[in-house]
């Protein structure tokens, strides 16, 4: 893939994950004034070494693995290195776009007290995906061969 077409590729992933993700918040927003406390995504669904995973966790996850499969990552460490810097670029520019409407006091249910926050999990979860993604393609490779 082009580095150019592999760039565009990312910005694009950018700009349509952060619409998704506005588009979703207000729409949970609208039903509710705390979205972090009323977000169903945002609910606590098992723990893992005292981090705790909700469906905003597993999407990272798959997301992450999907965007490594879409762009044929492979084994290139230039490609994943880039994936890898795209999450970071959204960690740190997370308080630029987001609103500080309100905390969840409710925190033993839920997984973020505010969702537009990012979180160093994240970083965590994104890496994961990658990971999973390399599992799947060496298995892949041995299976195929």
């Amino acid at each position: 893939m082009d580095t150019f077409l592999f760039i565009f590729c990312i910005i694009l992933f950018f700009i349509t994950s952060t619409i998704f993700i506005k588009q979703y918040n207000n729409s949970v927003r609208k039903k509710n004034k705390n979205l972090a406390c009323h977000d169903v995504m945002n609910k606590k669904l098992f723990s893992i070494y005292g981090i705790n995973c909700c469906v905003w966790n597993l999407s990272h996850l798959l997301i992450y693995f999907l965007f490594c499969y879409l762009i044929d990552a492979q084994l290139s460490i230039k490609k994943h290195l880039l994936v890898f810097i795209f999450g970071i670029i959204w960690y740190i520019s997370c308080p630029y776009y987001k609103k500080q409407y309100y905390k969840c006091d409710n925190t033993c249910k839920n997984v973020y007290e505010n969702t537009e926050d990012g979180r160093l999990d994240d970083i965590i979860f994104n890496t994961t995906g990658q990971l999973i993604y390399i599992f799947y393609y060496i298995v892949y490779i041995i299976k195929t061969k």
